[in-house]
């Protein structure tokens, strides 16, 4: 299976990636790096969130389990383009982030590229996340080295909304359960401040794999 997320950074890195222009949380306690208040549409005893715009490019996000840094280069309706500022391998995100990537890659996956078609059941609600509410897709995978074809099920149930803490701080978000093809398989904290995922846990042969937001820099606005 792909991998969802590319190489491993230094936290030190990041110190050149933040201007003075740019809204930034620094890395000092987990005690409202995002602060209150930031909540979009969702407040604190939410059901239902729309799915709002990606974020401002140039938008910064480090993950732990393995340390990387990711910036936001381009944006379209649909589709968010992210890539890896150590290693310069990217990946393509839908609005629905909390799935695989649309497409990942890049010079340094020499061993990790591909692509997937989705395609979502046509009874999925559209734009917005409720709590309760299954989302189902079709997935096509075609990787390129090695060259395989699957052909999977997801099923991403809202679990719950409420209040999360991760090491970047703390924020509400979506919990959202997706089964591939009726096994757990994913479990994802969805920031609707952020319009992405604070947190991400991806079931394994050798056990969970948990990775979290350990900082986050805000693009210009547009």
């Amino acid at each position: 299976m792909p991998k969802y997320i590319a190489l491993s950074i230094f936290i030190g890195l990041m110190a050149g990636c933040v201007s003075n222009d740019r809204e930034s949380e620094q890395l000092d306690s987990p005690s409202f790096i995002i602060p209150q208040g930031m909540t979009g549409d969702a407040g604190a005893s939410a059901k239902e969130s729309t799915i709002g715009d990606f974020p401002p490019l140039g938008t910064v996000f480090l993950f732990n389990n393995p340390q990387e840094a990711f910036t936001v280069t381009s944006t379209s309706e649909d589709t968010m383009v992210m890539k890896e500022l150590e290693s310069g391998a990217f990946m393509t995100v839908l609005k629905d982030s909390w799935l695989p990537p649309l497409q990942w890659g890049g010079e340094a996956n020499n061993t990790d590229s591909g692509r997937r078609l989705f395609t979502p059941s046509p009874d999925n609600p559209k734009g917005k996340l409720t709590v309760g509410q299954t989302y189902r897709y079709f997935i096509e995978t075609r990787a390129d080295r090695p060259s395989t074809i699957e052909k999977n099920q997801y099923d991403c149930e809202v679990m719950k909304f409420g209040e999360i803490v991760v090491p970047a701080g703390k924020t509400d978000s979506f919990e959202i359960l997706c089964k591939e093809d009726g096994i757990e398989r994913v479990l994802v904290n969805w920031s609707p401040t952020l319009n992405f995922y604070v947190r991400h846990v991806l079931v394994t042969s050798q056990g969970p794999v948990v990775r979290e937001l350990t900082q986050y820099v805000k693009g210009l606005k547009e």
